[in-house]
């Protein structure tokens, strides 16, 4: 009756023959089953109930109330199973139970622990169908709902306190504005003052925060950080600063993120501030001036009005302390830093710190290494006390123009200074005692260095010779030199090795300073060489300086070095060259404005016109000798091949498990990302926002896609599965299936062939028992043995065993009106396990019409008709 009534739904293996026996005394007595679909164990069906039509009680059929304790265990259990730890249950007691659930139409109270949410509305029959209780995780509560607003404002406040002012939300602008996650919220950051409106909801609920020049969220470069900047400064200091030169194209072309530096000019002190970062500013950091050194402003307005024409630069950076890392910046520079001036206080400077105390704090240690830096870099430094220019004890303008004007004149890095006791004496002079060489010429003295000495560190500071006088007007920019190396001729002792020159150490030569952009003669003092690697040149002006930045003294230097992979080397800084925007998929002009050493590959930093791109090797850039948006191929450093190269490309799956390698080393199983599954194996084009509106309610509806390998139409893959990793069932792994299957597409166009067809389950286990394929609305099934050799080979007629069989029985078949098995007339099914385990069966010979084939048939005696459209259990 139980198998007859409800098929498998009751599961009745503990009722053994042996129980039976000890339990069952009459019609009055209670029969044991489990329900398998909602799991319910019932024990109080009696058998005359049974007989009579009753259906043994389980939460299905209402046989048990929900109202018991059974229903209030099943409830818990089900949110365990299905959750796990998801919701909060615990507010549902059995008290609580008691007094709250009637029956499967009562509402559950329980509380998501990802959201937050408390979902108050899902019914008891909606959990046992699957469905889980609303909250903001599954969509079940609308964002523009009373709870939606009520959570985003508790999200606000949870997670950043009262940074966001959200008093622009109120309910009536919440209905009028929200509609889905992927609306948007409208806050204001108190701490910048940045109203974001950008920010979904969607991301809220994901830890986004909402964006703002805080966190980066709204770009500095953007019309909202060029207005938000002008704000601070109107804000903050007033009128003090003029910011009148920082126009919208200003902005634009100059400002890329929060390290840029804004340019002002302090309408109290007149010092153009130029190196006032943006996150300097956010921060309550004041445009640097010289409001608060008097000293230092005085000089720098007499610059100002002394050399118009020359950009007076203040706080010159560069020179680092070797101990510390700390900038120790000049105070000014002219003729683009080429000479540099520091004014010299009384304390610290000269061996005397704060009131005559002797501890000095290493100042004049600090003065010798900035001089030393400014010289190693063909610079003169000029030093005058800060003292008489404070007082006006001393024509100290007299002397400052006297000094630039000889600065400009000379052919070596030097430092000047005032022809002070100060600069004669005391520590400055004992520091800088080099064989007592100096010259004084008029009011101002030349420190000089020594001819070349066993000291290392005085070898290195030689003066470079030949440096050019620097000139108040920039230089015009030059074309690169085209000329090949190898048409130079070479000195006695040097030679050219796959296109890269060569010197020895004492040769002469010229080095391109990009500097000065020009070219200065120069002295080899000793070769760096690092194997057939690399090579570079310690100069009597520079150190480590490569081949392609020198000139024999034979060559032609009628511009910059040509600096292209052919010449032996990269690219100079302040270079116009070419690099690849991967945003725009064009090619853009731009100037190289760093040059280093990253991973042991040279990289350069390059300056376009609206970005700077950074860390490209010289295999991304080139010389500007080809034309925009011409097509060319370079080497993928990420593929490991030239081109580049799709994510859903072999090269794209291979970088994906690289990146998750080398991020997370054995976290994450990588497995199920087979290159089938990676790529675009599967055509979704069918599974339109339509159709999916009509066919897919929950996590177990059907994807329908279609394999483009082997051309099967999966159909019954469902969204949990696919999220859990299982691919869309198809037969590319299973070869003969696949080709038969090609074969039924290609015999039978018009007929839908069903593949896997469900329906036959295990007695023992309840796993589906599926046919291979089905036709004629799976009235006719078709199975493959694998096991059986003679099978699997021939499809499409090629072997009396093959295509002409299956379209003889399929013809056959469907003239038939009794169901029955038909097969090969082969050993393997006329005898064996195959034939003893159907002794019910009827086994007849016979042949197909008019081919001949012939064939074997098993079937009952009497079979239902296949026009009652018999069922899988009627013939069992």
């Amino acid at each position: 009756m139980l198998k007859e009534r409800y098929g498998e739904q009751y599961d009745a293996s503990q009722m053994t023959w042996a129980w039976w026996r000890e339990n069952i005394k009459g019609q009055a007595s209670t029969i044991v089953v489990a329900c398998k679909t909602c799991g319910h164990l019932s024990k109080r069906t009696t058998l005359n109930s049974l007989k009579g039509g009753s259906a043994p009680g389980c939460f299905c059929n209402g046989g048990v109330p929900w109202s018991s304790r059974e229903g209030h265990e099943r409830c818990l259990l089900m949110l365990k199973e299905n959750y796990g730890e998801q919701y909060d249950a615990s507010q549902m007691t059995w008290a609580w139970w008691r007094e709250n659930i009637k029956g499967q139409a009562s509402t559950i109270d329980v509380t998501c622990q990802t959201c937050g949410h408390r979902s108050k509305s899902t019914i008891l029959n909606s959990l046992r169908a699957g469905q889980a209780p609303g909250c903001f995780c599954n969509g079940g509560v609308p964002w523009s709902s009373r709870e939606g607003h009520q959570r985003c404002l508790l999200m606000l406040q949870e997670r950043y306190r009262e940074q966001y002012d959200a008093d622009e939300m109120t309910w009536d602008w919440w209905r009028e504005n929200i509609n889905d996650r992927d609306s948007t919220i409208g806050v204001t950051c108190r701490k910048c003052g940045h109203p974001s409106k950008s920010t979904s909801l969607h991301n809220l609920k994901a830890g986004q925060a909402p964006g703002c020049f805080c966190n980066g969220g709204v770009a500095w470069s953007s019309r909202e950080g060029h207005e938000r900047c002008l704000l601070m400064l109107k804000e903050n200091y007033a009128e003090q600063y003029d910011a009148s030169q920082m126009t919208w194209a200003w902005w634009r072309e100059n400002i890329k993120g929060q390290a840029s530096t804004i340019d002002v000019i302090c309408q109290t002190c007149g010092h153009r501030s130029k190196g006032t970062s943006l996150s300097s500013l956010q921060q309550g950091n004041s445009p640097g001036c010289l409001c608060n050194k008097k000293t230092e402003a005085k000089l720098g307005r007499w610059l100002v009005r002394e050399y118009p024409d020359s950009i007076i630069t203040s706080q010159l950076q560069g020179c680092t302390n070797p101990d510390t890392g700390r900038s120790l910046p000049f105070d000014f520079g002219l003729y683009h830093d080429s000479i540099l001036i520091e004014l010299d206080g009384g304390i610290g400077h000269f061996g005397r710190g704060f009131r005559g105390d002797p501890d000095d704090r290493g100042v004049p240690q600090r003065d010798l290494h900035k001089e030393y830096w400014a010289m190693r870099q063909g610079k003169v430094v000029v030093r005058l006390l800060q003292t008489d220019v404070y007082l006006d004890s001393w024509p100290w303008g007299d002397f400052l123009t006297s000094a630039i004007q000889h600065a400009t004149g000379l052919t070596q890095p030097c430092v000047l200074t005032q022809d002070a006791v100060e600069y004669k004496s005391g520590i400055y002079r004992k520091l800088r005692d080099i064989d007592g060489r100096s010259r004084e010429d008029g009011s101002f003295q030349e420190e000089v260095a020594p001819e070349p000495s066993e000291n290392d560190l005085l070898v290195a500071l030689q003066k470079a010779v030949g440096r050019p006088a620097p000139t108040p007007t920039p230089a015009e920019p030059e074309v690169p030199a085209q000329a090949s190396p190898q048409s130079a001729p070479s000195a006695e002792g040097r030679g050219q090795i796959m296109g890269r020159r060569t010197f020895r150490a004492g040769d002469q030569a010229f080095y391109w300073s990009a500097t000065h952009r020009c070219w200065l003669k120069t002295c080899v003092l000793s070769v760096n060489s690092d194997g057939d690697k690399s090579e570079t040149y310690n100069l009597d002006c520079k150190s480590k300086v490569e081949s392609w930045q020198m000139r024999t003294v034979d060559e032609p230097r009628d511009g910059p070095p040509d600096c292209s992979e052919g010449a032996g080397g990269g690219f100079a800084v302040g270079m116009p060259v070419q690099c690849f925007n991967q945003q725009k998929r064009v090619w853009e002009d731009g100037i190289v404005v760093r040059r280093y050493q990253q991973d042991k590959i040279i990289v350069f930093d390059v300056d376009c016109k609206d970005s700077l791109v950074r860390m490209l090797p010289a295999s991304r850039l080139r010389l500007s000798r080809f034309t925009v948006g011409d097509k060319v191929e370079y080497w993928s450093m990420n593929a490991k091949q030239p081109g580049s190269f799709r994510w859903s490309s072999e090269a794209g799956w291979y970088r994906a498990l690289k990146t998750l390698k080398d991020g997370y080393g054995e976290q994450y199983d990588a497995s199920n990302m087979t290159r089938d599954r990676y790529g675009k194996q599967y055509d979704a084009s069918q599974m339109t926002w339509a159709w999916w509106k009509a066919n897919v309610k929950h996590n177990e509806s059907k994807a329908d896609v279609t394999c483009k390998k082997c051309g099967h139409r999966s159909k019954s893959t469902s969204l949990n599965d696919l999220r859990s990793g299982h691919a869309p069932g198809c037969v590319c792994n299973r070869k003969t299936e696949a080709k038969l299957r090609r074969w039924l597409y290609a015999k039978y166009p018009e007929w839908a062939i069903t593949s896997q067809v469900k329906g036959c389950t295990n007695g023992d286990t309840q796993r589906p028992l599926p046919f291979d394929f089905g036709l004629y609305h799976d009235s006719v099934l078709i199975e493959l043995d694998g096991e059986t050799a003679h099978f699997g080979r021939g499809f499409g007629g090629v072997a009396v065993d093959g295509g002409d069989f299956l379209t003889s029985a399929i013809q056959h078949a469907t003239s038939l009106t009794q169901p029955c098995v038909l097969t090969q007339d082969a050993m393997h099914y006329e005898g064996g396990i195959y034939r003893e385990l159907r002794t019910d069966f009827d086994c007849k010979r016979g042949h197909f019409l008019p081919s001949g084939i012939p064939y074997l048939t098993f079937g009952l005696d009497e079979g239902p008709s296949l026009e009652n459209h018999a069922k899988p259990s009627d013939l069992h």
